[in-house]
C-alpha cells in the first residue's frame, strides 16, 4: 500500500543519487535554513552550506562522542552545530548507543551513526547518554525565524516520525522541502514505518518527489505541495 503513495515520485537509482538531488535542490532553491537532523559528523550540512552559502545550517547531534569530535569541523565551515536531539517535544531523553557502534569500540565513521533514542533490537550491551531533546518547533520559534524558509534532512535512525511530530504545522508550512529516513520493518523498539510517515508527511503538507528503493531502510525527499 505504501509503494503505491510514491508512484508518481521519481525513484532513483541509490542513496548517493538521492543525496544529490537534496543538495541540488538546496542550491537552487537557496532556504533561509537547512537543519541536518541527526548530523553524525555534520558532513551534510557542510556540502549544503557550500550548495547555498547564505543559507543558515544547523547540524543537531545528539550522541557526544560524535559532538565533541566533529564540533571543531562543523564550526570551521561555517555550521551552526548543537549538541542535542530533536524529537516531537523539548524535554531530556537517552541516547543508546550499541557498544559496536562506539568509540570505546573503535568504530568507524559509518556506524558512529546508528545511536538512537530508542532501543535497537538484538542489542544486548549499549553505551547510554542523556542528552537534551527539542522540537523544531519550540527550536525556531524566535521572531527573527518568522519569515525564515526551511529545507530539512532528517536521519534519525527510527525516530523520523517523532522529528516530524515536533515540526509542527506552522514550521512545516515554511519548509519547502525535507529528507526523510524511512524503514519498512521494526529495527528499534517502538518505532514507526513508513507508512506512518507517508501519512503524516501528507497531513503536513508534503507530497513525496524522489524516493530510492530498498527492502530494509531508504531515503524520501518530499516538496511543500504549495511550492
Amino acid at each position: 500500500m505504501w509503494r503505491e503513495r510514491l508512484s508518481n515520485a521519481v525513484r532513483v537509482a541509490d542513496v548517493g543519487e538521492l543525496d544529490r538531488t537534496f543538495v541540488s535542490m538546496v542550491r537552487s532553491m537557496r532556504p533561509s535554513i537547512v537543519t541536518d537532523v541527526g548530523s553524525r559528523d555534520a558532513a551534510m550540512a557542510i556540502t549544503c552550506k557550500q550548495a547555498s552559502p547564505k543559507s543558515k545550517v544547523f547540524a543537531f547531534e545528539a550522541n557526544p562522542e560524535n559532538y565533541f569530535e566533529f564540533a571543531e569541523l562543523a564550526v570551521g565551515n561555517g555550521v551552526h552545530f548543537v549538541p542535542c536531539a530533536v524529537g516531537e517535544r523539548s524535554d531530556s531523553r537517552q541516547i543508546k548507543v550499541p557498544n559496536w557502534a562506539s568509540t570505546r569500540s573503535k568504530a568507524d565513521r559509518q556506524r558512529r551513526g546508528v545511536g538512537s533514542l530508542l532501543h535497537r533490537d538484538g542489542v544486548a550491551c549499549e553505551v547510554v547518554y542523556q542528552a537534551p531533546m527539542v522540537s523544531l518547533a519550540d527550536f525556531f520559534q524566535l521572531p527573527e525565524h518568522e519569515d525564515a524558509t526551511f529545507a530539512h534532512w532528517i536521519d534519525v535512525e527510527g525516530c523520523s516520525y517523532e522529528v516530524l511530530e515536533g515540526l509542527g504545522q506552522q514550521l512545516a508550512s515554511r519548509t519547502m522541502f525535507l529528507k526523510l529516513e524511512v524503514e519498512t520493518r521494526r529495527v528499534w523498539e517502538g518505532q514507526k514505518l513508513v507508512a506512518d510517515c507517508l501519512e503524516l508527511c501528507d497531513q503536513l503538507g508534503f507530497e513525496p518527489c524522489s524516493w530510492f528503493d530498498h527492502d530494509l531502510q531508504f531515503d524520501i525527499v518530499f516538496a511543500n505541495r504549495d511550492l
